[in-house]
């Protein structure tokens, strides 16, 4: 694969996934906000709070009657993305992540497509249809489990 056929790509889909939102009609806020902030804000908050004081978040006594805080997947401590929830204010964190994720299943869909034997344009179209597709959509919310 060329350097400018790399190029194309990364900027047609950087394109697509800018303007993912507005086609959705999502010009404010964070889409599927409800159980994001409902399940995950909380413990990432707490997450975010022990981590700053040094501590290790072995136990979030504040959720329900307390629940184990490395070993919840939720919050996915060890996610590699979930830092930036650590540096950026929650909604914004968030829609980074799903630009990020986004934008990884449409370079993983193109690379797949080409390796085996798909054109430019069949791998653009399906690194498109992968990366916008109904599931990762839905499942969007639950970065860590799902996507």
């Amino acid at each position: 694969m060329s350097s400018r056929e790399i190029r194309l790509f990364c900027l047609i889909h950087i394109l697509l996934v800018a303007l993912f939102p507005q086609i959705l009609g999502f010009l404010r806020g964070v889409p599927l906000s409800h159980d994001f902030f409902f399940l995950y804000n909380p413990g990432n908050s707490w997450f975010t709070e022990m981590l700053l004081k040094g501590q290790m978040p072995l136990w979030n006594p504040y959720l329900n009657c307390g629940v184990p805080g490395i070993a919840n997947l939720r919050e996915g401590l060890f996610y590699p993305a979930t830092l930036i929830f650590r540096f950026f204010e929650t909604s914004f964190a968030y829609q980074i992540i799903l630009v990020l994720h986004y934008f990884l299943a449409g370079l993983c869909g193109y690379l797949l497509a080409r390796s085996v034997g798909l054109g430019r344009t069949g791998g653009l179209l399906f690194s498109t249809v992968w990366s916008f597709n109904g599931f990762l959509f839905l499942h969007s919310a639950y970065y860590t489990n799902f996507i």
